[in-house]
Formats: C-alpha cells, structure tokens, sequence
C-alpha cells in the first residue's frame, strides 16, 4: 500500500501542475479564423488543459471540455464583398483603414459586453491568454496584462511584415514577401520597389493604428491595475509565442525569429465525417474525374444575374468531368448543366481527398491552398483580396497551379485553363510532390502547436530575442549608421581642408620670384 502510495502520488502531482488555465480571446467574426484556432483549443483541452474560448462563432458541435462563452463579434462589417471592395483601393494606406474602421468600433463594443466585463473584472487566473492580434485587434494585447498571463499569438494570415516588426525581425524586400504582396521571391527591380512600398505602407499604417488601438483599450478595458499597463506595443513584443498559419512548402523560405513557429495545415481533420450519400454517389461514379470550385467563406461572387455564373454553366456544362460549385445564391434548377451538382455547403476536405477529384477551382485562401496540397490536387486560382493573390503566385511558382485574374474569367480563358491542367502531367505530379511535402513530418501541425504553447507557459519568453524589445532605430542600426556618417563626412571634410592647404602652399612655393 505505501509502494503504491508512493508511486502515484508524485504522478498526481505531476497532473495537477502540468495542466494550465488557458484564455483564448479571439472576437473576430471571420469563420476561416476560427477553423485555424479551434483544433488548437480542442487538442489542448484533450490533453488536460483547462480552456476558455471567448468567440463570437458558436460551435456546431461543442467540445465538451471547453468553455465557450459566446458574444457578439468585432468584425460584424467584414461581411458580403467588404474584403474585395476594399481591396480595390491602390492605397495600401486606405485599405487597412477600412479594416482598421471596422475593428476599432467592434473591439470596444466587443469589451462593452455583460460577458466580457464580467471576465475582466472577474478574480480568474490564467497561465496564458491567446489572441490574434495582428488581425486588426492590437487592443486584446492589454487581455495579457489584465491576467499577468503568458502572451501566445496565433497569426492566420501567414507572412506579415507586422508581424516581423513585433519581433524584432528587419524585413529584407528584396525577397520577404508581405501577406498581401502580389509577388514571389523571384522580383525584377520594379518588383522589389513595389513590394518595399507595399511592405513600408502596412508596416506604417499598423503602427498607426497601433496609437488608435491604444486609446482604444485605455476607454473600454479599464481594470485595478490598468492604469499602470504598458504600451500596446511594449506588451506584443513580450509575446512568448507566434504561431503563423504558413508552411515553407506553400510559400517562401526565409529567416523568423526563434520564437515564431509555424503550424501551416492545422486544419487538416484527423477523422473525416462520412460524405453524405448522394455526393458520395455523384463522386465515385464519376468515370472521367470530378471539379471542385469554391472561393471561399468571405465573398458571394456568384450569382444567378452575375456574368461569371453564365460562364461558368457554359464552360462546365460542356465538360466531359463531373463539377461540384460551392454557391451561395439560388440558381434555376433547370439551368444547371446535367454533370453539374451546386450547394451552399459541401465537405470540402473530402471531397479533395477522393481519388476522383482532378481539379480545384479557389479563391486562394491558405487553407483551401493547403487542403489541395495536401491531398494532390491541382489547382486554378482566381484570387480577389488579402493574401490570395500572394497565395497564388506561390502556388503558380511551385507548379502545380494556374492563374486567372477575377475580372478576366471568359469561357475562353477558363477553357484553357482547365485544359492545361488537365492535359499537362507535370501540375499533378507537382501537386503530388508538395503532397508528400507536406506529410514528411515528425509530428501533426496540431501536435507541434500544443507543444510549443506548453513550452512558452513553461518557459516565458525563453525564444523571445532582445531585439523584439528594442526600438526601430536600434534594430536597424540607424543610430550607428549615422554616427559612422558623420564620421565619414567628417573625416572628408579634415581631408579637404588638409590637402587643400597644402595644395595652397605648393602653389605658393611654385609662384614665389626667384
């Protein structure tokens, strides 16, 4: 009995303390979010972590380990063609103000809630506060001050040069590519002055808004304490962890600070749903493939008037394939081709995952350009906004993807896109290889997140470099390079006066009479 005793005690304690109290403050309305942070909070709620998920998005299936605690969104206004529309503006400026518009008035309804400041003025403790800040929201940052918490970043947008800046990380445009740069790492001269612009615009803009954000949380996150709480800024760069949805096999290698990790793919579903039966039927028996079209969530581009539908029922109807189209419209019945099957809904992973399925037509968004990656399907991209048209001119430089601009989708140009790809073997095999890419790997990206949140609230800061706290002047060496500048003009200017009054007595020796 006392071996016993003996034995488990210490086991039971070890459970006890490795258990953490966890915050996932994450307000946003945007849905495709959301499928990034919840298998996170699910797996660490399965392994034993203690999970508060404040969000505006109610689970269609709740983990019954979690606490939800439901509310009303910031990014109400990001709805219907928000995205597109704003991203017509040529002035990167505008066009994070409009985002920034949005999320400046929702946080502070957001923290106007009966549920939210009953949490902030509640007695909890937490070890770690996640938020995604870097999505328009810097304000939640004041969160991990309130709760003296591990500060843990999840990053859905990929590539960010924000999110370099907070880091401590010089940005090099003569290959980093921002979220919303349309480039690859491959840029002419005009290219790198474009994306140096780019880069510069956002970098400026957030650090803007960065002074919005802070007056922000100063009228409407107000707890004992805050009037100590130090700068928006100061509290990000002491983030312990980023996690950044992006994999270098779908986007570019480059340098990261130690303490960003990257966990591309963490919606990849460990155990599938059964299909329903009808598409299962309208998959398997399709003898000459089936094609895949979605774009995404966020934008309704196809409707019944619309000059994109009409084309895409004339191109598709003409096709010896099977096509599935996500649409969120209605559509006459009797105008849909015989080989075409449209819904608001389909299982998109299965259905990449068929060994039908020879073609998908996206948006571009990062985790469509996974799933296809993933599973060995080519794509076509039509990217609109954001970081699609980064997306995919990274897929149409690896290879297994081809581009058609959103205002230039013809029956023409859509005919031969699909041809191509179908017709050319090296865009499957291309898809096949970033496929077992991205499987080669010594654990799940879920897996790899979980453990490197339990490292940061084990280890605070423990990855974070000195140079997340320093300022832009020190970082960048601005401060020495302008001392080495006035030394070296300095030193030119001695040399002048030194050699000029020589040159005057030469001239003086030569001319002085015999």
């Amino acid at each position: 009995m006392h071996l016993f005793v003996n034995f488990m005690f210490p086991l039971l304690f070890i459970s006890i303390v490795s258990s953490y109290k966890i915050l996932a403050f994450l307000p946003s309305n945007v849905k495709t979010h959301h499928f990034i942070h919840r298998p996170i909070l699910e797996a660490l709620a399965d392994v034993g972590h203690n999970v508060t998920y404040v969000t505006p998005i109610a689970p269609s299936e709740p983990h019954p380990k979690i606490r939800y605690i439901l509310i009303d969104g910031c990014c109400a206004g990001f709805k219907g063609n928000f995205f597109f529309e704003n991203s017509k503006r040529w002035l990167y400026f505008l066009q994070m103000s409009g985002m920034y518009g949005v999320t400046t008035k929702g946080l502070e309804e957001v923290y106007n809630q009966p549920e939210v400041k009953n949490l902030i003025a509640s007695s909890e403790v937490f070890d770690a506060v996640i938020t995604e800040t870097c999505f328009f929201q810097e304000a939640n940052a004041a969160l991990h001050h309130r709760f003296n918490a591990v500060g843990i970043e999840i990053c859905c947008f990929g590539e960010r040069s924000w999110i370099n800046s907070l880091t401590g990380l010089s940005d090099n445009t003569a290959y980093m590519i921002d979220s919303r740069s349309p480039y690859t790492d491959n840029m002419s001269l005009l290219e790198r002055i474009h994306n140096s612009f780019i880069t510069l615009s956002l970098s400026l803009t957030s650090l803007f808004y960065l002074s919005r954000m802070e007056g922000v949380a100063k009228r409407s996150l107000k707890y004992n304490g805050s009037e100590d709480r130090p700068p928006l800024g100061h509290i990000m760069a002491n983030f312990s962890m980023i996690l950044v949805h992006s994999n270098p096999a779908l986007s570019y290698p480059y340098p990261t600070s130690p303490h960003v990790k990257k966990i591309g793919g963490v919606i990849i579903e460990k155990n599938s749903k059964p299909v329903p039966k009808l598409l299962q039927n309208f998959l398997d028996s399709a003898q000459n493939g089936v094609i895949y079209m979605s774009l995404g969530t966020n934008l309704a581009v196809v409707s019944e008037s619309s000059d994109l539908a009409s084309t895409l029922m004339k191109v598709f109807g003409s096709l010896k394939q099977r096509v599935l189209i996500k649409w969120d419209s209605e559509y006459p019945v009797d105008r849909i081709p015989p080989n075409v099957m449209i819904s608001s809904w389909f299982p998109q992973q299965q259905i990449l995952a068929h060994n039908r399925t020879v073609l998908f037509i996206t948006h571009g968004g990062y985790s469509s350009l996974y799933e296809a990656a993933y599973f060995g399907v080519p794509i076509i991209g039509i990217p609109y906004f954001g970081d699609q048209p980064k997306n995919i001119m990274a897929a149409v430089a690896a290879g297994f993807c081809v581009k058609l601009d959103h205002d230039n989708v013809t029956e023409d140009s859509l005919t031969w896109a699909i041809k191509e790809i179908l017709n050319i073997k090296r865009y499957k095999e291309e898809a096949e290889r970033r496929s077992s890419m991205l499987r080669d790997t010594q654990n799940s990206p879920v897996d790899e997140a979980v453990f490197w949140i339990e490292h940061a609230i084990k280890y605070p800061n423990a990855l974070t470099p000195r140079s997340a706290y320093m300022s832009f002047v020190v970082v960048n060496l601005i401060d020495i390079k302008i001392i080495l500048l006035i030394v070296i003009l300095s030193l030119y200017y001695m040399a002048r006066k030194f050699f000029g009054c020589n040159n005057y007595k030469i001239r003086a020796k030569k001319e002085k009479p015999l």
